[in-house]
């Protein structure tokens, strides 16, 4: 009995020891599940810390906008934004009457459209569509065939559905083409394929006129149609809000992809000059996908998603708001997550496979408002094929979902408003002749299409809560996003129509954007006027206005070309004449402190309305003072005889007393006046080497006789006349504003002269005082640098002008050896290839020399303006703020 007891008590102890290990595993797996579960908290709170877009965020996202596109319209290749230009410089407006054609080809499937316009604005449009599938192997037979069978497709169309009134061969009729390939637009219906995608692979069509190839296939299958403009889906969605309502400015696109594209003046569109539009505007394709900032929210998974796409470091904004990828960032994040923790037990293979959840099936689950998520366990389920998805990870799935999509819709606001900001509708701005109250109160409608804005409510609804964040509810009540639909189709058939009366390639950049003598002038009514024709009225001439409605005079002689030395300048658009009697003071002033060897250590130069009197004021008689006020009264007037009023006003700015002309006894004169700033009077009046008539009338200076001393009041008064002619002399002039011919862009040339300090060293003095001051010199100033070869643009042209430069600033016995960069940048002209032209002027440095883009000794800076070339050597570029004015002197942060 004993015994069986004491076994008894042996398997009770042995059974509770089991039971507390079975409870100890089961208190240990507990722990680490917690454990784990934390470590996927923490995944989660960084995602979402990464991704935070506080409005002061969203705010510098905006300002960060409105300058790339200020950039992407100054110069190709200025911004990462591309900033086309359609040449689309008409909307439609609802007067619009008669049957127009669209085509669309953007896949694997084109669309056919007829819309019928009666002439007025109508929330409906009659309209047909009918979409056709493209056989396989069209899709990489001949531009030919494929084009052939496109033909044959819409006649068949036009011919069914013109039966009913009645097919006539002989009518003319009127096509907006729809591509969806990267194509470079020339002119409003026409532009070069730059490459197929999307499964096409027709090797003889790149590099040709899409519009032009359909036009041959249309004249050769017998189809009397025209094809009128040639537009991608963003242009067409643009058009149609207008044609919808006229407040409509910019029109946006988010679904798989991303684009916008809104309504520029064209005096803005620095890059292009002449543009001879009829209406004063253009449609600017920002194509914004690939806009990119240091502002923007940037996580680990957006940095491994880039490099693992296709196109790496591009299309960075695309990636970020766009329905391509907004799927893939969260599977990317959840991956993470299961990483740390095995939520999803033997599933994990699945889930690393890129892009098997899909931007729909996100939006799915991020919407699901059932209790207990039954849309989200199905979707997981189906995806990853697992038996059960636990609820607190479904929760946590659309948590993530929701912090990407919110980060998604609120940077698109961002994009939004910088529109709004660039154009002066983000009520901040105020356009020139409104009030901030008439700012604030303009109605602005932004078309907006694509399924995430259309079919995703959550992505909607934090855009629009974005939006009133950054404008504040006065200013965003008066911005309206309006939905269209099929602005592909339908807007490329408007197009159409308001382009029907103009006359095909009005506008065609195969000129490089050159404005034709009778090319039509924007003037203050909005309305082109015709160029003035041989209509035997003499004496009459045309006024042409500026587009802030300021009379401009007509071109002097004076354009820039080769053989010039002098400063290459931009500014402002529209301040240029305002600009160049402002770098007149500020590179005069500089060189006289060089000439009179102050050098860095003088006191750097202030900016007044004129140079400051460094030669030896003379109180005889009032004449000089009346004429300095004369010079400043009429110094904004027009020039009677019709020159370049930037010349015009070289002699009211510069002062008699600081200008050296080529009379070698007043540059004599000039120079012992510095030189005897200390002296006394009576020393000043013996000052050997002084002009004879000066010299005498300043002998007679100790005479107490007022007999000789109205005799010397004469001779000063004449003497001070004559200088003031002699500097009225054009030819005699230092510093010249030469045209350019480029909006924001101004040319000083400097006459040169032995002994005088040339460009480089006055733009090196002008940049070292402003770095070492910090002083504010200039209101419209923006870039200067220093221009010391001038040529045509061309190869040969820029090896034969290189040389002298060369030999000056890359000898071959240099010890140790120079590093240098090369830096170009074109205006109106994109037909010369930038990295031929870097390539010879590489090539053209000696051996010892190598190049060093990051810390070069010296950088050699090529502008290419028109079909000049300007060369010019500096340092400390980089330190030197790219040698922008503006931006050196401004307070630091």
């Amino acid at each position: 009995m004993g015994r069986m007891g004491a076994g008894a008590m042996a398997v009770v102890g042995l059974v509770a020891v089991a039971a507390v290990a079975v409870a100890g595993v089961a208190v240990g797996r507990r722990v680490r599940s917690r454990r784990r579960w934390s470590r996927v908290l923490g995944v989660l709170r960084e995602l979402e810390e990464a991704c935070e877009t506080p409005v002061g965020r969203l705010r510098q996202v905006v300002d960060a906008m409105a300058v790339e596109m200020h950039a992407g319209l100054a110069s190709e290749g200025g911004s990462k934004l591309k900033m086309l230009l359609t040449f689309v410089d008409t909307l439609p407006n609802g007067n619009e009457k008669g049957i127009y054609y669209a085509l669309d080809l953007g896949g694997t499937d084109f669309r056919v459209l007829q819309v019928q316009l009666g002439g007025g604005r109508s929330s409906t449009l009659p309209h047909y569509v009918e979409p056709q599938p493209i056989p396989q192997h069209l899709m990489t037979d001949t531009s030919e065939d494929l084009f052939d069978f496109i033909t044959n497709s819409l006649k068949d169309f036009v011919q069914r559905k013109e039966n009913i009134f009645g097919y006539s061969p002989e009518k003319r009729r009127e096509l907006g083409l729809t591509v969806s390939f990267p194509v470079k637009q020339t002119s409003v219906s026409s532009g070069i394929l730059i490459r197929w995608t999307k499964g096409f692979a027709i090797h003889d069509m790149v590099g040709k006129d899409i519009a032009e190839s359909l036009q041959l296939a249309l004249t050769r299958n017998g189809l009397n149609m025209r094809v009128v403009v040639l537009v991608n889906d963003t242009v067409g969605t643009l058009a149609l809000g207008h044609y919808h309502d006229p407040d409509t400015v910019a029109a946006v696109i988010i679904g798989t992809g991303t684009n916008a594209c809104y309504v520029e003046r064209t005096d803005a569109i620095i890059k292009c000059q002449g543009l001879g539009t009829t209406s004063g505007f253009m449609v600017v394709n920002m194509e914004w996908g690939s806009f990119w900032s240091s502002h923007l929210p940037r996580t680990s998974y957006d940095i491994d998603l880039d490099a693992e796409s296709p196109d790496p470091n591009e299309q960075g904004f695309e990636k970020m708001i766009s329905g391509m990828y907004l799927g893939e960032i969260v599977r990317r994040a959840i991956l993470r997550m299961s990483q740390e923790s095995d939520i999803f037990g033997a599933s994990l293979s699945k889930l690393s496979i890129p892009f098997i959840l899909g931007t729909p099936s996100m939006a799915t689950m991020h919407e699901d408002n059932s209790p207990d998520l039954r849309e989200v366990d199905k979707k997981w389920r189906e995806m990853l094929e697992v038996p059960e998805v636990p609820k607190k990870v479904r929760k946590l799935i659309v948590k993530v979902c929701d912090i990407v999509t919110r980060r998604a819709a609120r940077l698109a606001a961002a994009g939004i408003v910088g529109i709004l900001k660039k154009t002066g509708r983000d009520g901040g701005s105020i356009p020139s002749g409104r009030s901030r109250g008439d700012a604030k109160m303009r109605r602005t409608v932004v078309a907006i299409e694509g399924d995430l804005y259309t079919s995703y409510t959550m992505y909607r609804e934090y855009l629009l809560e974005a939006l009133r964040e950054i404008l504040g509810e006065d200013v965003a009540r008066h911005v309206v996003l309006k939905v269209t639909k099929d602005g592909s189709g339908l807007g490329a058939a408007l197009l159409a129509a308001s382009h029907s009366s103009t006359p095909p390639n009005t506008l065609d950049s195969k000129a490089e954007c050159k404005q034709s003598p009778s090319s039509p002038v924007m003037a203050t009514d909005g309305k082109s006027k015709p160029a003035a024709v041989g209509d035997g009225s003499k004496g009459k001439k045309r006024k042409q206005y500026l587009p802030h409605n300021r009379p401009v005079k007509k071109k002097g002689s004076y354009p820039l070309r080769p053989g010039v030395e002098g400063f290459f300048i931009t500014c402002d658009g529209g301040r240029e004449r305002q600009a160049s009697r402002e770098a007149i003071n500020v590179i005069d002033s500089f060189f006289e402190e060089l000439l009179c060897g102050n050098g860095a250590a003088s006191k750097p130069a202030e900016v007044v309305s004129k140079p400051p009197n460094k030669k030896i004021k003379f109180s005889y008689s009032e004449s000089e003072s009346s004429s300095d006020d004369d010079d400043d009264g009429d110094g904004d007037g027009e020039d009677e005889n019709g020159e370049n009023e930037s010349e015009a006003h070289v002699v009211k700015e510069v002062d008699p007393g600081n200008s050296r002309d080529e009379n070698s006894e007043l540059q004599k004169e000039d120079k012992q006046s510095h030189d005897k700033t200390a002296e006394t009077p009576e020393e000043q009046c013996s000052g050997a080497g002084e002009p004879p008539s000066k010299k005498q009338c300043l002998e007679n200076c100790s005479s107490k006789s007022s007999l000789k001393d109205n005799k010397e009041e004469k001779s000063i008064d004449r003497l001070i006349e004559d200088e003031i002619k002699e500097l009225g002399d054009k030819t005699k002039r230092r510093f010249v504003t030469l045209d350019s011919g480029c909006n924001g862009v101004i040319f000083i040339q400097m006459r040169k002269q032995d002994g005088d300090p040339g460009p480089r060293d006055i733009v090196q003095h002008v940049m070292q005082s402003a770095a070492s001051t910090r002083k504010h010199m200039s209101r419209f100033i923006l870039r200067i640098l220093p221009v010391e070869v001038a040529c045509y643009a061309s190869e040969e042209e820029i090896s034969r002008a290189m040389k002298p430069l060369v030999t000056k600033y890359f000898p071959l016995e240099t010890d140790p050896p120079q590093k240098f960069a090369v830096l170009y940048d074109a205006r109106a002209n994109s037909g010369i290839d930038r990295m031929k032209i870097i390539n010879s002027v590489a090539k053209s440095v000696p051996g010892p020399h190598k190049v060093d883009l990051n810390n070069p000794d010296k950088s050699i800076v090529v502008q290419i303006v028109k079909t000049i070339c300007l060369i010019g050597v500096v340092e400390k570029y980089k330190e030197l703020a790219k040698y922008n004015l503006r931006q050196l002197t401004s307070p630091r942060p």
